[in-house]
Parts: C-alpha cells; sequence; structure tokens
C-alpha cells in the first residue's frame, strides 16, 4: 500500500503534467464557446462560462489522458500494449468521476465568471444590457 507522501507526490506530479494543457485548454475553449454562443440570448455571459468550463475540462482532460499515455510507452515501449491499456483503463474511468466531483465547485465559478465578464464588458462597451 502507497503511503500517503507517496500519494501527495504523484497527485501533484499529475498536476504539474495537466498544467500546461488547462491553461491553453480552456482559453481555446473560451475562445471558441465566445464565437460559437450569439450575444442576443439572455443569460449569455452565465451560459459561455458554464460552455467554456465544461469544453475546457474535457479538452484539458483528454490531452492529459493523451499525455501520459505517451509518456507510459516512451518510457518502457515494450510493454506498449499491457501497459498503455492499464494506463487507460486507470485514467479514463478518473475523467467523468473527477468531473462529477469537482463540478459542485467549477460550475459555478464559470458562470459566475462568465456573468461578471460579459457584465463588464457590456459597461465598457456602453450597451447596458
Amino acid at each position: 500500500m502507497a503511503s500517503p507522501s507517496d500519494v501527495a507526490f504523484a497527485s501533484f506530479g499529475y498536476a504539474l503534467v495537466s498544467l500546461p494543457l488547462v491553461v491553453p485548454g480552456a482559453f481555446c475553449a473560451g475562445v471558441l464557446v465566445w464565437r460559437v454562443l450569439p450575444e442576443s440570448i439572455d443569460y449569455s455571459g452565465v451560459l459561455r462560462g458554464l460552455g467554456a468550463t465544461v469544453l475546457g475540462y474535457l479538452l484539458a482532460a483528454s490531452a492529459t489522458v493523451v499525455l501520459l499515455l505517451g509518456y507510459d510507452v516512451l518510457v518502457d515501449p515494450s510493454t506498449l500494449a499491457p501497459s498503455a491499456g492499464d494506463t487507460a483503463l486507470t485514467l479514463l474511468p478518473l475523467v467523468p468521476f473527477v468531473f462529477l466531483y469537482l463540478s459542485w465547485a467549477i460550475l459555478p465559478v464559470g458562470a459566475a465568471v462568465g456573468g461578471l465578464y460579459e457584465r463588464g464588458r457590456r459597461q465598457l462597451d456602453g450597451s447596458g444590457r
């Protein structure tokens, strides 16, 4: 059984691996959602914030799984099939679990930030709607 310090170190390592993927993924998701959803709908900032949060999470989680699978193959290519399969079977079920586990925090924050951004942008533009 792994000691708590080993688990903490592994979690910190996963966070370091995923951080360079999360920031650009969130940026790209925000730009995409802000371009696709029309401004004319009610609460567009809130909906855009929610959409960017969910899409950014999916992009970053998918990229992290692919990166960790690639790392697994690069470290020991002789165990390509079993090792990559084990890693995939470990990581893929974690994506929806982590999303559900953290959704109580990330979804309201995404909606609030989207709403505040849209409100601030409208005040600067003078539209005030």
